[in-house]
């Protein structure tokens, strides 16, 4: 089912209008009658200045000359759509590198690191983003994104592994594994080369220290995106 619209015109002041195909029985929005481009909508655009039924967008000096296009988002075949609860947000601390390395601030005057990732109509990536690897997102519940760990595991002398009786420094934000997480855990990973996005299950397994690659937990994951690698090749 198709989900694009349109507003006209565009702004605030316009009204939004779903877009059908041009042609009954075909899946094209958007085709080129003479020297213009037209879109068929499924009520008509109320600009009496021209002769076309339903309008997307008029040429100048019509009120109407302008336009927002949003395309919609089309479920894969034997997907389905996850709805998400209020407090749910991207965890870039918990991502992986793949996925920290895309955060850039926006501006100097905005330090606030943003990702983008442009999809063309078809579903693929575009831009340079699309020669690399998978992306891991972690979805994380906001309280517990943070929450920081106030976990003794290592000496903040020495920095050995050894509990010293105060709470870690730097104090690290609550592990994605911890038992005293509220919400669930999972991971979202967009697959560039395919504009693929999936959802995995995060694995909690922890048997060995990521700092020393020693045998015994430390109380991070091992490899926090085990499953979704399972399905993908490379980081």
């Amino acid at each position: 089912m198709n989900s694009s619209r349109v507003r006209i015109p565009s702004g605030a002041t316009g009204n939004w209008y779903k877009i059908r195909p041009v042609i009954n029985g075909d899946t094209k929005m958007v085709t080129k009658i003479g020297n213009y481009y037209v879109m068929r909508l499924a009520t008509p655009v109320p600009d009496y200045n021209v002769a076309f039924p339903a309008v997307v967008a008029s040429e100048w000096p019509s009120g109407f000359a302008t336009l927002d296009l949003q395309l919609g988002n089309e479920t894969l075949p034997f997907s389905q759509p996850i709805t998400l609860t209020s407090g749910i947000v991207i965890d870039l601390k918990w991502s992986s590198d793949s996925a920290k390395t895309l955060a850039i601030p926006k501006s100097t005057n905005d330090p606030v690191p943003a990702i983008d990732i442009m999809f063309s109509p078809r579903g693929g990536v575009t831009g340079a983003i699309s020669a690399t690897g998978p992306i891991h997102f972690l979805i994380n519940d906001l309280t517990d994104a943070i929450t920081p760990d106030a976990a003794d595991a290592y000496d903040n002398s020495t920095g050995r592994h050894i509990p010293d009786g105060k709470p870690d420094d730097p104090r690290m934000p609550l592990s994605p594994i911890d038992k005293r997480n509220r919400g669930e855990k999972m991971v979202l990973t967009v697959f560039p080369q395919t504009g693929n996005v999936q959802a995995f299950p995060i694995d909690a397994t922890d048997d060995y220290d990521n700092i020393t690659g020693a045998k015994g937990a430390d109380g991070l994951a091992d490899d926090l995106f085990h499953f979704a690698r399972i399905g993908s090749v490379g980081n």
